[in-house]
Formats: C-alpha cells, sequence, structure tokens
C-alpha cells in the first residue's frame, strides 16, 4: 500500500509539469496516431498492388496506386518530423521545470538537512537521475507510445485478416512476459547498485576537491 502511494504521489507530482504544455502534447499524439496508421495502410496497399493491379495486369491504376504510397510515405516523414521536434521540445521543457523545482526545493529545506544527507548522493541525483529522466522523456516515452498504437493496430488488422496467424503469433507472448517477471528484478538490483557506487564516486570527488 505504501508503495501504490508513493507510485501515485510520484505521479501527481510530474503531472503538474507536464499540464502547462498540455496542448502540444495533443498535437504530438494527434501526429503520433496519424503516423501510426499510416505506417499500416502501405503493405496492405501493397498486397493490393499486387494482387488487384499487377497479376491482372490493370496497370491503368498503377499510377494512383504508387502516387498514394509515395503520399503517404512524404506525409508520414514530414508530420513525424513535427512530431519529433515538438516532443524534443516539450522534454527539454519539462526537464528545465524539474531542475529548477528541485534546486528551489533545496534552497527551502533547513540547513541540518544538508549535514545529515551524503552530499555525493544529492549532487549525484541533481545531475545523474535528472539526466535519466530527460533520457527517458526523449527517447523511451515517444518510442513506447508509437510501438504501442503500432501494436494495437497490428492485432486489428491480423484480426480482420487472419485470426488463425494472429493467434499463433500470440503464442510467444508468455514467453516475453515470463523474461520481463524474471529479470526486471535483478535489472533494478543492479541499477542500485550503479546509482550507490556513482554517488560514492561523486562524494569522494568532492571531498578532494575540499581538501585542495
Amino acid at each position: 500500500m505504501n508503495i501504490y502511494k508513493t507510485h501515485k504521489s510520484t505521479a501527481f507530482y510530474f503531472i503538474k509539469f507536464l499540464m502547462p504544455y498540455w496542448w502540444q502534447g495533443l498535437i504530438v499524439l494527434v501526429c503520433i496516431l496519424f503516423t501510426t496508421v499510416s505506417s499500416l495502410i502501405p503493405p496492405y496497399l501493397l498486397k493490393v498492388i499486387i494482387d488487384d493491379i499487377l497479376l491482372p495486369k490493370q496497370l491503368e491504376w498503377l499510377i494512383l496506386a504508387v502516387s498514394v504510397l509515395a503520399g503517404l510515405m512524404l506525409a508520414e516523414l514530414v508530420i513525424s518530423s513535427v512530431s519529433d521536434y515538438l516532443y524534443a521540445w516539450i522534454s527539454n521543457c519539462i526537464v528545465r521545470d524539474l531542475r529548477i523545482d528541485l534546486f528551489s526545493h533545496l534552497m527551502t529545506v533547513a540547513l541540518d538537512f544538508h549535514n545529515r544527507q551524503n552530499t555525493g548522493d544529492v549532487v549525484f541525483r541533481l545531475s545523474n537521475d535528472i539526466g535519466v529522466i530527460q533520457s527517458v522523456l526523449s527517447a523511451s516515452v515517444l518510442r513506447f507510445l508509437y510501438s504501442f498504437l503500432t501494436l494495437i493496430g497490428l492485432i486489428a488488422v491480423l484480426c480482420w485478416m487472419a485470426v488463425d496467424l494472429f493467434l499463433l503469433s500470440m503464442a510467444v507472448v508468455p514467453f516475453f512476459v515470463l523474461n520481463l517477471i524474471y529479470f526486471q528484478p535483478q535489472i533494478k538490483k543492479v541499477v542500485e547498485v550503479i546509482q550507490h557506487k556513482g554517488s560514492d564516486i561523486y562524494r569522494s570527488g568532492l571531498t578532494h576537491s575540499s581538501w585542495e
């Protein structure tokens, strides 16, 4: 229950940084939806070109089909570039606001806090942990949204075209789930060890600098 409350409070903490950029985020979401749908159309369009145009030799439709395919690819390229630019701008603004908020909070805490806390740990969290958040925001979240929506679209297309093929492809899903359940705790332990070692390195570096 305490873990749930912690995760819930952390989510609400980050939401306040997202709200000032909600309409830019909405544009990014619409762009992702468009690029997801447009990436699912070309394979089906190629099927139509091969089965319904080339094989029956109805070449009068070939120019139209190829033009539609090229237009979709060009539109996907342009909208994807706009989405990447907007998302990078939003993520950088959020990280900037987060740094300002954390630094302002450190300026308001009692001096006894700095005496009790490991200086290296505080500096490490301000620099490294926020850097990790920035890398997650700048790459992982956008990639996850695009992959998730693409997966949903592929599932819908497979169910529409060939349900048996969809069921066959889902046979490997339990192995991925078991792999995630087994390795996630191990990865978490390794990350915690790396964070503690990084904190110790920062502390030793600060101590060495103070002696000089």
